[in-house]
């Protein structure tokens, strides 16, 4: 299937729960938030067998999730959610999408119609990235980690970057929004080292 080109979309994604994902959107969020709106949103890919994003018991979280997807506006989240976190962080909306795993092209088209082409959206997904191509997908990985998350070994190969969960915010200042579009502030080369 061929992923549909979304300009003004960065993308973050992780190989495991607790990764940073959420301080790297924060971060790249807060330079931002007196000068350009960023809608972020958050997408939770739900095993329809268990209604978990973790496909066991989980947090209960999504307990009560049936039907496609659900998508929601997260302007009053508490501060301790994610959600809540991006919008302390800055974001001028944020939107949680919960869909299924089999349903992911229906709950990409509801999050779609709701987006502005070219408005600048900062977005937490895994499984998304099989269907858009952002300006940029960045997964963050724990150096410790030793189960990966089967949805960041799917989209491993498209990420422009790998970060460790370490050094997320030495990239906040690579990262840069300039004239609608997520772009490296200096190029890959340098971030990635050589391979002399």
């Amino acid at each position: 299937m061929e992923r549909e080109r979304w300009p003004g979309m960065l993308m973050i994604g992780s190989f495991g729960r607790n990764s940073g994902k959420t301080e790297l959107s924060c971060a790249l969020l807060r330079p931002l938030a007196s000068h350009q709106p960023v809608t972020a949103v958050k997408v939770t890919t739900i095993d329809p067998a268990t209604r978990c994003p973790q496909g066991g018991k989980g947090c209960g979280v999504c307990g009560d999730f049936s039907g496609a997807y659900r998508l929601c506006d997260e302007q009053n989240a508490p501060e301790e959610k994610d959600t809540g976190r991006l919008r302390a962080a800055g974001a001028t909306r944020v939107l949680w999408l919960q869909v299924a795993a089999d349903r992911l092209a229906e709950g990409w088209a509801a999050l779609r119609a709701v987006l502005t082409p070219g408005e600048a959206v900062l977005c937490e997904a895994n499984r998304l990235a099989m269907l858009v191509e952002p300006d940029l997908l960045l997964l963050v990985r724990r150096p410790d980690e030793r189960a990966p998350k089967p949805s960041a070994l799917m989209v491993e190969a498209l990420a422009d970057q790998i970060i460790a969960s370490n050094a997320v915010t030495d990239f906040v200042p690579q990262i840069t929004l300039t004239a609608g579009r997520w772009q490296w502030a200096t190029p890959t080369e340098s971030l990635l080292g050589s391979c002399d």
